[in-house]
């Protein structure tokens, strides 16, 4: 998703660029219902339209297709493995099959929806492959990016074939990669790198990250911060764009919601500003900011103010709200603020995936919950 032209003028609007499958689904607003999978299996991605949750045995192959309205199994696949930390992308989930032998796979998208198949590159006599993701579309081509023994591959796929292809191979664990714009932005502990999507090259290379410090990653360049530091405490962050030159330097750089799924990203411009909002819609509106005390916040259509521990997620129309209200309790609020339902579970045990609500198992071999919003 290219980001929007920013109007600096509007400095009561943001401009979140992130995928649209992460926002939470506006039908909770109306209420929910639960569907509860087979023992062991985990919820990993979802259809457009929330119909189909796709299911998965951690350590095992095989997706399978749920309907959560029915609880029908409605496909299955063996021989594949869809382990990625966000297998999905915009009602697709990307898979490793081991169809053509031990060593031979393919690199496949499934349509959540019917669990269709499509091969959009194959790989021969490789000792592993996984961990499968899709970063996005750049010129027709899909960014993906795939753990091959101890590298991190990153390719641009198109027609079966790869127009390009480099590894990471020296980083201390595997780097998470994001497709901002024209740009593929990495990073992992100890280091980051910003490619160009069109070929690969990099136009930062690859840049040693200490203990004290982190990247911060925006839709039109990077900040370079220390790393921890203590609520209050002033910090002075480097900005720099895609190519690596700096632009400056600003204390205490704030970042707003959403932010939630590694995939939210902001302007520099607005990481700058003396206030932002704890939450946004995907217009860029304020839903929620900070309250007048610590441990609160403030619905900003109405002013209602409510007790909150975390942000959790929130809708892109801002009608719907989650709020981990206490370290051990959350509930679900309007965008003005009323108290919708409350959220059984632990929090520590409660994610989204792809929009929907789900309350994990809190062992491997304990079931997950899906929320079924009902609007």
């Amino acid at each position: 998703m290219v980001p929007r032209l920013i109007d600096r003028l509007d400095t009561n609007r943001w401009h979140p660029t992130g995928p649209e499958v992460a926002w939470l689904d506006e039908g909770y607003a109306a209420g929910f219902t639960q569907f509860v999978l087979p023992n062991g299996v985990k919820a990993v991605a979802a259809s457009a339209d929330h119909r189909i949750v796709v299911g998965t045995k951690p350590f095992e192959d095989g997706a399978t297709g749920f309907d959560v309205a029915t609880g029908e199994q409605t496909w299955h696949l063996d021989y594949v493995s869809c382990e990625s930390i966000h297998p999905s992308r915009e009602g697709f989930i990307y898979c490793v099959g081991y169809t053509g032998g031990a060593r031979d796979v393919d690199l496949l998208k499934i349509d959540i929806s019917t669990g269709e198949q499509e091969s959009l590159f194959s790989i021969s006599d490789a000792p592993y492959v996984g961990a499968l993701t899709s970063r996005g579309e750049f010129k027709g081509a899909e960014i993906l990016t795939w753990q091959e023994s101890n590298s991190l591959v990153i390719a641009a796929v198109d027609g079966g074939s790869a127009t390009w292809q480099i590894s990471l191979t020296t980083w201390e664990g595997i780097p998470a990669c994001y497709l901002l714009g024209s740009h593929i932005a990495c990073d992992s502990r100890e280091a980051f790198t910003v490619l160009d999507a069109s070929d690969g090259h990099a136009s930062v290379n690859s840049t040693p990250l200490d203990e004290s410090q982190r990247v911060v990653w925006a839709s039109d360049g990077y900040a370079v911060e220390p790393w921890p530091h203590s609520y209050g405490e002033s910090n002075t962050a480097t900005l720099y764009d895609f190519d690596g030159a700096a632009l400056g330097q600003w204390n205490n750089l704030r970042i707003s919601s959403p932010s939630w799924y590694d995939a939210f990203f902001y302007p520099l411009d607005e990481l700058q500003r003396d206030q932002m909002p704890l939450l946004v819609d995907a217009k860029g509106d304020p839903v929620v900011t900070d309250g007048s005390e610590y441990g609160k916040v403030s619905f900003s259509q109405s002013g209602v103010e409510a007790e909150a521990y975390t942000i959790t997620a929130g809708s892109a129309g801002g009608s719907v709200v989650l709020i981990t209200t206490t370290p051990t309790t959350q509930t679900l609020y309007s965008g003005n603020g009323d108290q919708l339902w409350p959220i059984d579970g632990n929090p520590a045990f409660t994610t989204t995936v792809d929009g929907l609500i789900v309350v994990e198992g809190e062992d491997l071999a304990a079931p997950d919950t899906i929320l079924v919003p009902v609007g």
